[in-house]
């Protein structure tokens, strides 16, 4: 086989793949290729064995041989998209047929690339690029949904605790001036009380509002003051 390398940049961290095939000769051949290349390669013998890998490691790109004792290729791949933890790994399968049935059935089953094992080493070394490539896009997307889940967050901490506790502590404020009035009117005192059980009530509103954040699973938004988007915590859930 020959040997063919992509000089990758040293500053970025190698990006890790997983080589699942019973074949120990297949395995050493494509590590060595992958390696040479710049990437972290680790392999298994079987999906058990991968399996426990995938979990330990958090790989993300699969390479896996249809063809296995246990689960063959096709089973494991179903099996990981059944998981949310290891939905979104891309998954290569490797096969030595190549049949275009074969192929459909694959990639409707959840398979992302299909290549067979009499491979050029410039086109798997291609296709794992793409698989990094798509990885990456999709951590970019995660870490714009956490952002945008942050951003909704914090106006929704900044309106809906806000507020009340604004209100809460000018209560307080007016009953302190109120009390340090001698002597106190029985109209003061009134006051005083209405003032204090107002003050209640806004601190209700925000064990209340501390409450539903803190039970939220799924959540819709609303838009505040007409361009600012916020949870919108009066609306129940909806169950997932």
């Amino acid at each position: 086989m020959t040997n063919f390398a992509l000089k990758t940049s040293s500053a970025e961290k190698p990006q890790k793949v997983l080589l699942v095939d019973d074949d120990d000769a297949i395995l050493r051949a494509t590590s060595h290729q992958l390696t040479l290349n710049g990437y972290d390669v680790v392999t298994a013998m079987d999906a058990e064995e991968a399996e426990q890998v995938i979990l330990e490691d958090g790989i993300e790109i699969v390479i896996c041989d249809f063809a296995m004792p246990g689960l063959n290729g096709l089973e494991f791949c179903q099996k990981l998209r059944n998981r949310p933890e290891t939905r979104s790994i891309y998954f290569i399968m490797f096969t030595g047929y190549g049949k275009n049935d074969e192929k459909i059935q694959a990639l409707k089953s959840g398979v992302d690339d299909y290549i067979t094992k009499s491979f050029d080493p410039a086109e798997l070394v291609a296709r794992v690029h793409v698989a990094q490539r798509i990885v990456e896009l999709q951590r970019q997307v995660v870490r714009l949904e956490r952002m945008q889940t942050y951003s909704e967050l914090i106006t929704t901490l900044a309106h809906e605790i806000n507020n009340p506790l604004t209100g809460l502590l000018g209560f307080l404020e007016l009953a302190k001036i109120k009390l340090k009035r001698v002597p106190l009117s029985e109209a003061d005192v009134e006051k005083i009380v209405q003032m204090l059980e107002r003050t209640h009530e806004q601190g209700k509103r925000i064990g209340v509002v501390v409450e539903r954040l803190l039970n939220l699973k799924d959540y819709k938004t609303k838009t505040y003051l007409e361009t600012v988007r916020m949870i919108d915590i009066d609306t129940p859930s909806p169950e997932n």
